[in-house]
């Protein structure tokens, strides 16, 4: 029935178009048409799977705004998601729930082997440089956002060189992050031989959607070894001072999951040529991994199911650094019941916003938070680091915010790895410069960030 139902919707999708089009030339029948598209649209939410804060949201704008949103929603939501088998959740302790997410993910642990953590985008940079330096073979570069800069020119002069000295390179970017420096980018990378794939450009196109962005920040150099962490190209990530970004590096099986993601989102059928060759290596910090991207979904999110069981099975402790808090009733109730078991969560938030709008939610929910007895910290800064620490043992670290356009909407690059020593780095690392969360809670400031909660679902 819903297959034939998305089969049915394309087509009417350019049939409501047309008659919203024809009747603005109309005014007479310009309202009246617009109830109308509105109404079908209302109709096709309600009974799709989408998260209920979605549809509430939806709904509402779509009766109170119809003439706007609904032609709008046409082009950004309203399209074929892939279908995800859904996950259930429960609650799970030790070998249990490692083995649980290894069921229910269909995956395999890996190993990942010289693994190491970056506190900084400073220091995360200068060993993704120093490694695309040596690169013998190829490069694989992936980041939602690159802007021009002197960290772009940086990279580009290595890349132009060893595409010179015979090394194929390819460089992802999503269309909507990048979307003011697309067309330079292209000129740049072209004039030197370097293969770009952009990701579901920025425009008007009824088969795709504008929420479907891969957020992901990744490279992989010659199958030996990979980095994938919060960094975007651009110099502000390389401020120590006022900015946090963190990220990993790793050799051994697990980058061959990175090579595999790559190609097929670069649209590479075959990556046989880019496995690693067979060699015999020194194996320092190897641990128990596994590397996932999750998908543009509807209801059934992969890294909503991922945070649910990971948050679910703590027992000692969780820390959560992200730069946008804006949470589903899921991953809120689960954050919630790990304090009540008795779990010590903590959470790490920006001190100074980048965007206000955004920031204003993030309070909201970090004074809910702190309510419920959670520890809540600030940044001094603008922390843009994502990770989550479970019993100081196990790690997610990646491009994920934690927010519904990361869980629902993006396609996100992520590692989860076992190692109590990196661990205990990661977390004192995250908690240096940080103070304790306060925000104003008079009548007023509660009523602007509990209005502007309500737009969750698009942040």
């Amino acid at each position: 029935m819903k297959n034939k139902l998305t089969l049915f919707f394309y087509p009417f999708e350019v049939l409501l178009l047309l008659a919203f089009a024809v009747a603005l030339t109309q005014q007479i029948y310009a309202v009246a048409a617009s109830f109308i598209i509105a109404g079908a649209y209302l109709y096709f939410i309600l009974i799709s799977e989408r998260n209920d804060k979605i549809k509430n949201l939806y709904s509402y704008l779509l009766f109170l705004f119809p003439a706007f949103f609904a032609p709008f929603f046409i082009f950004s939501d309203i399209k074929k998601v892939k279908k995800v088998k859904g996950i259930k959740v429960r609650k799970v302790k030790g070998k249990e729930s490692e083995n649980y997410i290894k069921n229910a993910f269909s995956v395999e642990y890996l190993s990942a082997d010289n693994l190491t953590f970056y506190g900084s985008g400073k220091s995360y940079y200068a060993a993704l440089i120093k490694s695309l330096k040596s690169a013998k073979r190829y490069i694989f570069f992936q980041a939602y956002q690159v802007k021009e800069s002197k960290l772009f020119f940086t990279l580009l002069d290595i890349l132009k060189e060893k595409v010179s000295s015979g090394v194929k390179v390819y460089f992802l970017c999503d269309g909507l992050g990048s979307f003011f420096f697309e067309d330079k980018l292209k000129l740049y990378l072209k004039a030197y031989g370097i293969k770009l794939k952009v990701y579901n450009p920025f425009g008007f196109d009824l088969k795709k959607s504008i929420n479907d962005r891969h957020h992901g920040k990744m490279c992989v150099i010659d199958g030996k070894i990979a980095f994938l962490g919060s960094a975007n190209v651009g110099d502000e990530y390389l401020k120590c001072n006022t900015r946090k970004d963190t990220g990993v590096s790793f050799s051994g099986e697990t980058v061959i999951s990175c090579i595999e993601n790559f190609a097929k989102d670069f649209g590479i059928s075959d990556f046989s040529d880019f496995l690693p060759e067979r060699k015999t290596e020194n194996k320092k910090n190897s641990v128990k991994a596994l590397f996932f991207e999750s998908k543009y979904t509807d209801k059934n999110s992969l890294l909503s199911g991922f945070l649910l069981t990971a948050i679910s099975s703590a027992k000692e402790s969780v820390l959560i650094s992200t730069p946008y808090l804006s949470l589903d009733d899921g991953i809120l109730n689960s954050i919630l019941s790990a304090k009540v078991r008795g779990v010590n969560v903590t959470v790490i938030i920006p001190a100074v916003p980048d965007k206000k709008f955004v920031y204003e939610i993030t309070k909201f929910y970090a004074i809910k938070l702190q309510k419920s007895g959670v520890k809540v910290v600030k940044y001094n800064g603008f922390i843009h680091a994502k990770n989550t620490v479970i019993d100081k043992r196990w790690v997610l670290t990646g491009s994920n915010n934690l927010d519904f356009r990361s869980v629902y909407y993006n396609k996100e690059t992520s590692l989860y790895f076992e190692s109590e020593t990196l661990s205990d780095r990661i977390t004192k690392n995250l908690l240096k410069n940080t103070s304790s969360f306060t925000a104003k809670q008079d009548k007023k400031s509660l009523a602007k960030m509990k209005l502007l909660s309500l737009f969750t679902p698009l942040v």
